[in-house]
């Protein structure tokens, strides 16, 4: 996603299964994290995130 983000963009993401789309969220995450990192964590199902490309400084 950092090729499609200009600094200061954003998008959502939301782990569910398909077909639970519109079931209420049950947990939300506050993470800075270098786009690297994202493999090294665990995402547990039916968490919404907010993902914002930040400077690279």
């Amino acid at each position: 996603m950092n090729e499609f983000l200009d600094e200061g963009e954003s998008f959502e993401l939301y782990t569910c299964w398909l077909g639970e789309e519109y079931y209420p969220q049950v947990k939300s995450m506050t993470l800075s994290l270098a786009l690297d990192q994202l493999e090294d964590i665990e995402i547990p199902e039916r968490t919404y995130m907010l993902i914002t490309k930040q400077s690279e400084n």
